[in-house]
C-alpha cells in the first residue's frame, strides 16, 4: 500500500506571494493575450469580492467597510484624486458611461454587504432571478478601473451584491478611470506602494497591488518594454 505523507505547506508572506506570483506572471504575458491577464486578475480578486458580500452575514456588528476608489486601492489616506493628480499621473478620466459596460456575471465588482434589514428582508433571492431580473436604476453608482476591469460601488450595495451571486445584471459606470499610461510610473513592493508622490502609501488588500504589477507585465511585455 502506498502511503503519501501530506507536505506542510510554507508560510508566505504578502512579498513571497508578490514574487510567485510574478514567476508565473512573466510565463502567461508571452501568450500576448490581454483575456489571460483579465481572468488571472479575477482570480485574486475573487475572494475580496465574495468576503465583502458574506462577512456581514457572519458578523452581527462591524461589517467590513465599503471598498472606495481611491482610497481602498492606493491609501486610506487618499480619498480622491483632483484634476491635478490625473493630469500629473497621466491618467485618462473618461465621464461618458454609454460607453463601458460591466457585467455583474463575469466582471470584477466589490459591493459590500452591510445593512441587517437590506440583508435580512430585502434582495436575497428576489432579484436576479426569472420572475425579477436585475435592473439599473438611478440608484447604483460605479466607478470602473481600467486597464484591470474592475469596479469598485459608490451606491447600490444590496442589490448590486445580489445581482452578482445570482450572475445577472449589467450596469453602466458613472466614472471610469485608465491607468495604463501610468503602470510604469508606480511599483508596489508587496507591502508598499512606491512612487515620488507621497500620497501614495498601501492598499487595503495587497491584491490591489499584484494586479497593478500584473497588468504592469503584461503591458511591457507586449509593447516591448
Amino acid at each position: 500500500m502506498i502511503s503519501f505523507k501530506k507536505k506542510k505547506r510554507t508560510t508566505l508572506t504578502d512579498k513571497d506571494k508578490l514574487n510567485n506570483l510574478l514567476h508565473k506572471t512573466r510565463i502567461l504575458s508571452e501568450t500576448n493575450d490581454m483575456n489571460v491577464m483579465l481572468d488571472l486578475i479575477r482570480m485574486i480578486l475573487r475572494p475580496i469580492q465574495a468576503n465583502h458580500i458574506v462577512d456581514a452575514y457572519y458578523h452581527k456588528n462591524s461589517p467590513l467597510e465599503s471598498l472606495e476608489f481611491p482610497s481602498a486601492m492606493f491609501s486610506k489616506d487618499l480619498n480622491y484624486l483632483n484634476e491635478d493628480m490625473l493630469r500629473e499621473l497621466n491618467i485618462k478620466k473618461y465621464l461618458d458611461p454609454t460607453n463601458y459596460q460591466v457585467h455583474l456575471a463575469t466582471d470584477m465588482i466589490f459591493p459590500t454587504s452591510w445593512s441587517n434589514a437590506s440583508m435580512t428582508r430585502g434582495v436575497l433571492g428576489k432579484i436576479g432571478h426569472k420572475e425579477k431580473p436585475f435592473i439599473e436604476s438611478s440608484n447604483h453608482d460605479i466607478t470602473l478601473i481600467l486597464p484591470f476591469n474592475i469596479s469598485f460601488v459608490n451606491n447600490g450595495n444590496h442589490s448590486i451584491a445580489q445581482g452578482v451571486i445570482a450572475g445577472d445584471g449589467i450596469l453602466h459606470p458613472s466614472l471610469v478611470y485608465d491607468f495604463t499610461e501610468t503602470l510604469h510610473l508606480i511599483e508596489f513592493n508587496g507591502e508598499n506602494w512606491k512612487s515620488d508622490y507621497k500620497y501614495i502609501k498601501k492598499p487595503i488588500y495587497p491584491e490591489f497591488g499584484y494586479i497593478w504589477e500584473v497588468a504592469k507585465l503584461f503591458y511591457c511585455t507586449n509593447n516591448g518594454q
